[in-house]
């Protein structure tokens, strides 16, 4: 783009962020256009002193601390779900046994029988995988510490 004195002005400088001033006698609203390199810097400037500050700190080590209790608690939700699942298909092949063992399946009954039987054993294999994914329990995770997190935010 061009001004209207031709000169070419990158992009960075040239992009205006709009800000609206309100008079605080009049309460009269002008436009004032701020440069987006000038307002960036002071915004990260400002940033920077408040996740440096000590409330800073303790508020952010208490969000991490609250969204690993929430993601803790899905897996949670998530293994008893795998859980409950994993025992209904048991419970289903059981009866399919049982019923095979008393002699009901014979004739076409029991191809139909068999293959319900096999994928009802795939299912519950690959049950107890994905329980056995969820059940396995890492290192548990260390909050940062307060030099640590002033370390992180002032580079």
């Amino acid at each position: 783009m061009r001004r209207q004195d031709g000169h070419r002005r990158r992009e960075r400088e040239r992009a205006v962020l709009p800000v609206r001033v309100a008079h605080e006698a009049r309460h009269l609203r002008q436009r004032v256009s701020v440069r987006e390199n000038v307002i960036r810097a002071s915004l990260l400037d400002e940033l920077r002193h408040r996740l440096a500050s000590p409330d800073g700190i303790a508020h952010t080590r208490k969000r991490i601390a609250e969204r690993l209790g929430e993601v803790e608690r899905e897996r949670d939700t998530k293994r008893a779900e795998r859980r409950a699942h994993l025992e209904k298909l048991e419970g289903q092949i059981n009866q399919l046994v049982d019923f095979i063992a008393e002699g009901h399946a014979k004739g076409d009954r029991a191809k139909t029988i068999a293959e319900k039987l096999s994928r009802l054993e795939g299912e519950a294999e690959s049950g107890r995988r994905a329980l056995a994914a969820l059940t396995r329990t890492g290192a548990p995770v260390k909050l940062p510490s307060g030099e640590e997190m002033l370390a992180l935010v002032l580079t």
